[in-house]
């Protein structure tokens, strides 16, 4: 039983981690959403198409 609860409890922090990994990419999408640089992740100060 320990190893059960010990297993769902690692499963749950990894989603946690999962989770504030995407918070972290939807405010930096939000910061260049506020400064006009809306393009994709790996270019973002590329000129737009």
């Amino acid at each position: 039983m320990r190893q059960v609860l010990g297993l769902k409890r690692t499963i749950w922090f990894k989603n946690l981690h999962e989770v504030e990994e995407l918070q972290l990419l939807a405010e930096i999408g939000s910061l260049f959403d506020e400064t006009g640089l809306n393009q994709p992740y790996p270019f973002p100060h590329a000129p737009a198409t």
